[in-house]
């Protein structure tokens, strides 16, 4: 019952890991798409009006560098969204850590190991008949 606890635990820790390693990826792809969706939509919009595709495309990335750029010098606003994404970074870590923790306290002791004496029996049958000179590997005459 003790591996499967141990199981259960380290699945669970997986689970962990797997959600907050998508939580962030969401998150700064969504910061980094943003700008795109905004190009796309002026694009979409300046050929509405009549303007070709690669015309409003040159005239789209400097106005998508702006909104950049204004967005940008809005005070703190661009550090609390990077703030956001180390916490959610930082909680990640530490939920990783406590069910480490976890798991390692449901660890069997190395000592209580049921199986440690079959194995050395079966160690010290080997070290008595490695004592004769003939290789294991060799085929019989």
């Amino acid at each position: 019952m003790e591996k499967v606890n141990l199981g259960f635990a380290k699945f669970l820790q997986f689970v962990v890991i797997v959600f907050f390693t998508f939580v962030l990826a969401f998150y700064f792809g969504s910061l980094l798409l943003i700008p795109l969706a905004i190009l796309i939509g002026i694009v979409d919009l300046l050929t509405a009006i009549g303007f070709n595709g690669v015309f409003a495309t040159i005239l789209g990335i400097p106005a998508v560098g702006w909104v950049c750029y204004a967005i940008y010098n809005i005070p703190s606003l661009f550090q609390a969204l990077l703030d956001t994404g180390i916490k959610l970074y930082k909680l990640g870590t530490e939920q990783n850590k406590a069910f480490e923790s976890i798991s390692d306290a449901l660890k069997p002791a190395v000592g209580d190991d049921s199986t440690a004496a079959p194995e050395s029996a079966q160690l010290s049958e080997k070290s008595d008949d490695s004592d004769n000179d003939a290789p294991t590997n060799a085929k019989p005459a």
